[in-house]
């Protein structure tokens, strides 16, 4: 089964930079998950969503600018080349293609560029013309022959619209669903639940290695690997299956102090990967081996700590470590010393595993993946109303709770009432005598008797009498 697209047909949006993807490609999938700016290559990678219609679904992709410069430097070059690539993929894996172009600025010989590569794919292609509200037709002149030229690319009659106010966008969908109705899989048999993939976010400050993280899991480079901050612009997520699991790989910018977030396109990327960890169900914080652990790096562990998410701490680079102390430290001493140090710093994310890891060796990237699914089984685990009273029952009895204002807890009964993370609900005397310090230690010691010690759980308290 092709890895991204599962059992929906599939759709990627083409076309040169900046002529409104994302735009179609937000408005599409009723949501805004892509970045919309006024500059030109946004969005690099290929970002993917669902999109529902007339109760039939299909998964679009959004995809960069297919960008042809006469003269550019090396490194633009080279990201422009990446870029093209990213897209020819989503060209080869789509069922259909929607040829996007600029109605506002009529056909130019970059859009004549596309349909020439359009044309050697031999893909069901649907011209689809832009910004259509941004033109002045008459009667003299109405707006069709304004975006006439466009039947010159050889690839059909055009479909006007206008993606940023939702003009003719459902006449657009009335035109895909018979183009990709074939390739719609058969449903599943009665009974038989499709299960949801997990959802994990790659976070970190700039340049710790995100993307080249990714890139190492998925064995092929499917983002863009860039030794200057700031080269993942926007959250883009990429479905991976291995064996029977699937994961939704949510690849993030880097999350930079707010005083060093100076453009506004950076301000939306670091919304975009707080919002990216609000939706999954495991984070992978990635640590610079070579750097210390700085305030950034704590904010977002509290912040993974305040969302609820279960998380992985990955010390990448490790290999440059190794390189500089092979001679005088054993690699296993050399990581519990580097283990008491992060949780010395961060003293709280005592239950999100660390693992160490190198993008360039691999080393620790194929256990990563069985990690993940541990976490997360945990993340969504439901204990036994029985086994949860007995583990209480003995925390509580190793070691009770001091007094407070001549008050002592007394814990009558507990139960869980939600998973993702694990929460219980206890029933005391008085919630307001637990300390702040008991509180942990009840955590702690629950998280250790039922085995959840990759995730973290949430205690509430509430009043009952005797």
């Amino acid at each position: 089964m092709n890895q991204q697209r599962g059992n929906l047909p599939v759709v990627a949006i083409v076309g040169r930079p900046n002529v409104g993807k994302s735009t179609l490609f937000n408005r599409l999938i009723r949501s805004k998950k892509a970045i919309v700016d006024a500059t030109p290559g946004v969005t690099r990678d290929r970002n993917y969503g669902d999109v529902f219609w007339q109760g039939n679904r299909f998964r679009l992709i959004d995809t960069g600018g297919i960008g042809y410069p006469a003269d550019s430097s090396m490194r633009l070059a080279s990201m422009l080349d990446f870029i093209r690539k990213q897209a020819e993929a989503a060209i080869s894996e789509a069922d259909l293609i929607l040829f996007l172009c600029d109605g506002k600025q009529g056909l130019l010989w970059e859009d004549r560029e596309v349909a020439r590569l359009l044309w050697k794919t031999q893909k069901n292609t649907l011209l689809v013309i832009n910004k259509i509200d941004e033109l002045a037709g008459n009667e003299v002149c109405p707006i069709e022959l304004l975006f006439s030229d466009f039947y010159k690319l050889g690839v059909g009659e055009p479909t006007p619209i206008s993606a940023a106010h939702g003009l003719n966008v459902d006449i657009l969908l009335d035109k895909i669903l018979p183009l990709i109705l074939p390739y719609q899989s058969e449903p599943k048999e009665e009974g038989i639940q499709e299960i949801s993939p997990i959802s994990v976010a790659i976070v970190g400050k700039p340049n710790v290695g995100k993307s080249s993280i990714l890139n190492a899991i998925l064995g092929q480079e499917r983002v863009i690997v860039d030794n200057v901050p700031g080269t993942t612009r926007d959250a883009i997520d990429t479905l991976f299956e291995k064996g029977n699991t699937q994961f939704v790989f949510i690849d993030t910018a880097g999350i930079r102090k707010k005083s060093k977030v100076t453009e506004s396109l950076e301000y939306y990327s670091v919304l975009k990967a707080i919002k990216s960890i609000e939706r999954a169900s495991v984070v992978l914080l990635i640590i610079d081996a070579v750097e210390k652990v700085s305030v950034q790096d704590k904010k977002i562990v509290a912040y993974m700590e305040k969302t609820g998410c279960a998380g992985i701490i990955i010390v990448n680079k490790w290999d440059l470590v190794l390189a500089k102390r092979q001679a005088s430290v054993k690699p296993a001493l050399l990581m519990d010393q580097y283990k008491a140090y992060i949780q010395d710093k961060i003293p709280y994310l005592s239950h999100f595993p660390i693992m160490f890891t190198s993008a360039i060796t691999k080393e620790g990237i194929g256990r990563l993946l069985s990690l993940i699914e541990k976490v997360s089984k945990e993340h969504k685990k439901w204990v036994s109303t029985s086994a949860l009273n007995a583990a209480i029952k003995l925390v509580y009895s190793q070691r009770k709770p001091p007094s407070s204002k001549g008050k002592n807890l007394k814990i009558y009964y507990a139960t869980q009432v939600k998973t993702s993370p694990p929460t219980f609900l206890l029933f005391v005397n008085h919630p307001s005598a637990i300390s702040t310090s008991y509180m942990k230690y009840l955590q702690n010691r629950i998280r250790s008797e039922l085995r959840l010690s990759a995730t973290p759980i949430q205690i509430k308290l509430r009043k009952r009498p005797r």
